[in-house]
């Protein structure tokens, strides 16, 4: 959360996606070969690839992405179809990240859990509404507690992946600690 979060929500759209993105890629900072495949800036090779051939590029290996394709992938695959552009400080941020690690649908459907909506994935008008007239930092820790929950179930349920799960309940209780002192 660290620097994205301190922007004022009035600031310019794209530049809250940089700042977002630039503290989501602090965990997620270069090649790694991960459980399920290489990744690259948080980037698997199979939506590398993915996107490469939807912008009719040739095929190359994720440990060779560039950093703007890591920009436009995390705008066009993430922070777009999640709505994260449309929720002030915090909750773009979170919202931005829950969408890079479990997809957009769910992203939505964690902030819908958050603002007391129901979880139907889809960002509408009264969910637009609800953004606009809640307590951001107290809908940004019930998000936040949901992530933790989530993983922690996710950690039971696949002993096999605790590490995994692990490391990103950690995220989560290092934002949760940074969000309850911005609070005071």
């Amino acid at each position: 959360m660290d620097d994205a979060n301190v922007e004022p929500s009035g600031s310019r759209p794209d530049r809250r996606f940089e700042l977002c993105l630039s503290s989501i890629l602090r965990d997620r900072n270069g090649y790694a070969p991960g459980w399920d495949g290489p990744t690259n800036h948080g980037i698997s090779q199979d939506l590398y690839k993915l996107w490469r051939e939807s912008n009719l590029l040739e095929p190359r290996e994720v440990w060779g992405i560039e950093f703007r394709e890591v920009e436009l992938i995390y705008r066009s695959h993430f922070w777009e179809p999640s709505h994260a552009w449309e929720c002030p400080p915090p909750l773009d941020l979170l919202v931005f990240e829950c969408a890079a690690e479990s997809g957009p649908r769910w992203a939505i459907q964690t902030l819908q859990q958050a603002l007391g909506l129901r979880r139907d994935g889809l960002f509408g008008p009264r969910m637009r509404d609800r953004i606009r007239s809640c307590d951001e930092r107290s809908v940004a820790l019930d998000f936040l507690l949901f992530r933790q929950n989530f993983y922690a179930d996710l950690a039971d349920r696949h002993p096999d992946c605790q590490e995994i799960f692990s490391i990103r309940i950690d995220r989560v209780e290092r934002q949760k600690a940074i969000l309850q002192r911005t609070l005071g």
